[in-house]
């Protein structure tokens, strides 16, 4: 799993030491409750409503893409020990990695630094990816689960890598725009949160990964006519 953050290293030219306490992720129900969706895509900010939101009074230099931003206002609105803290953050090899917001509080702005970061504070990504050319079987490896999900894109000119940061609901990126589809070169690390329910769309992505009609699935998630996915123990949290 380290190889993402050490492809991050090689752009930074810094190391990044991972410490050995970790903090447990919050469960997903409280990210998505707390995340301020992208507007046109099931939310209701801007990305000039984000940064005026958290105190940015210029948006100059700030990179369009906000979702770094709206992670960690995520984070931060959740309170110890999840938000930044106070401390500056410098991963990326830049002059600095976080601003501190209009309530003194830490906000990652360059997305790429936030693999490195999670990986810090909450252990290395479930599941990794390098490298996928095909956006739906990329994002076959992830239905099901619920986390947050990094994807760092290469751009056809320059191949400068591009990062970028969202919450994954089951089959799709929750109120974000979709980088996987809009770019040829992905690679991605995930990190799922603890206490998923099987919910309808985790059924439903089980059905499509397994090629199961869903009008067999009975009420309480069985398929009628599939012995292994009888056998499928509910999942508590």
């Amino acid at each position: 799993m380290k190889h993402i953050f050490l492809i991050v290293s090689l752009f930074s030219g810094l190391p990044y030491e991972i410490h050995p306490e970790k903090v447990q992720l919050p469960s997903f129900q409280k990210l998505k409750l707390y995340y301020p969706g992208q507007k046109h895509f099931g939310g209701q900010f801007t990305h000039s409503d984000i940064l005026h939101s958290v105190g940015v009074v210029h948006h100059i230099g700030f990179p369009h893409d906000t979702s770094a931003i709206r992670l960690s206002s995520v984070l931060n609105k959740l309170g110890p020990p999840h938000s930044l803290g106070r401390s500056p953050i410098k991963l990326s090899g830049r002059f600095g990695d976080s601003f501190v917001g209009r309530n003194g509080l830490q906000y990652i702005y360059h997305a790429i630094a936030f693999g490195p970061y999670l990986a810090d504070k909450y252990g290395e990504p479930d599941l990794s990816v390098l490298h996928q050319v095909n956006a739906v079987n990329m994002k076959k490896k992830y239905w099901g689960k619920q986390g947050i999900l990094q994807i760092i894109t290469y751009s056809n000119t320059g191949g400068k890598p591009k990062g970028h940061i969202a919450l994954w609901d089951c089959y799709h990126l929750h109120e974000s725009n979709d980088w996987i589809e809009k770019n040829r070169l992905v690679t991605a690390a995930f990190w799922e949160t603890p206490g998923a329910l099987v919910t309808l769309c985790t059924l439903i992505c089980k059905c499509i990964k397994d090629s199961i009609p869903i009008a067999v699935l009975q009420s309480d998630g069985t398929d009628t006519g599939s012995e292994e996915a009888k056998a499928i123990p509910e999942v508590k949290s």
